[in-house]
């Protein structure tokens, strides 16, 4: 569409704006073979499948990418856990519902399988880090609507909260300081839980649908919480106008008080006019370049 709108190739894009490079390793961090629905709030089956040879959740191509890594001047990550929900084989309103129901029914199965996910990330992690030197890891926990956790603080901290410890302890005993929480809609009622935890950086994707302020963020927990993302994508789809509206609402205090990565809070949709993501870039840079 891009093409018909005046874009003359890829390569204009990167003439034209500043892209920043990382790279995030992800894992095959599902049970293997993975839970089937229909044996949704049989938890026992999924203890067995978080076990097996760890080469096995890596890339194919693992040694080739380790070797390519040896002179990189970009930051790499790893994302160390799908979340609570995906853990226990959640992929629809019926598993989630399972789960919720085994949360009161049967606490203990949900522990057991919580505690080989957590075996299995723990090996995961001394494995990529011998061979990767890694600049942040990303815990990436869809866990919500546009208005609230599915499940209260609570049960997260009752559930969730002592293996994600376990985690985080362990990447930062082994020198990785940058950890990053991405979260979907409204999670807010976690974020606290989060900090505790020693986790700095949120990436939190839909956030204004969600009702989530970056800016407010910052004026609540200040600069202990590091903050990706932010800039409300559906601006794009309007004018100019609400375009600079969306981008200077959150980017200029943020820059202001540091530890801001600038970016939307939402992926390029297809149907966002070429002129739209011009005009957003463009006011985004001016910003950026005037700090």
């Amino acid at each position: 569409m891009w093409r018909e709108q005046g874009l003359t190739s890829p390569d204009e894009l990167r003439r034209r704006f500043q892209f920043d490079h990382y790279e995030l390793i992800e894992p095959n961090l599902w049970p293997i073979p993975r839970f089937k629905q229909t044996e949704q709030g049989e938890f026992s089956e999924l203890r067995g499948r978080y076990s097996g040879e760890i080469g096995e959740r890596l890339p194919k191509d693992w040694a080739v990418r380790v070797n390519s890594w040896e002179n990189r001047e970009h930051p790499i990550g790893l994302m160390f856990t799908r979340g609570l929900l995906q853990a226990c084989g959640v992929g629809n309103w019926q598993g989630l519902t399972g789960l919720l129901y085994a949360l009161f029914d049967s606490p203990g199965e949900i522990d057991c399988v919580l505690e080989c996910v957590t075996e299995m990330a723990l090996t995961l992690v001394g494995k990529v880090i011998e061979e990767v030197h890694l600049d942040f890891a990303v815990l990436s926990e869809p866990i919500a609507s546009f208005s609230a956790p599915v499940l209260s603080p609570d049960h997260y901290r009752r559930f969730a909260m002592p293996h994600y410890r376990r985690l985080v302890d362990s990447l930062k005993a082994k020198g990785i300081e940058n950890l990053v929480v991405r979260t979907w809609g409204n999670s807010s009622p976690l974020f606290p839980l989060w900090l505790d935890l020693g986790i700095n950086t949120l990436w939190n994707d839909h956030c204004n649908s969600g009702g989530v302020s970056y800016p407010e963020l910052r004026r609540r927990f200040g600069k202990e919480l590091r903050l990706i993302g932010g800039i409300d994508a559906r601006a794009l789809l309007k004018d100019k106008k609400a375009i600079h509206e969306a981008v200077d609402r959150t980017v200029p205090p943020l820059l202001e008080s540091g530890g801001y990565l600038p970016m939307l809070d939402d992926r390029v949709r297809r149907d966002v006019p070429f002129k739209n993501y011009c005009c957003y870039r463009e006011r985004l840079m001016a910003l950026v370049e005037k700090g």
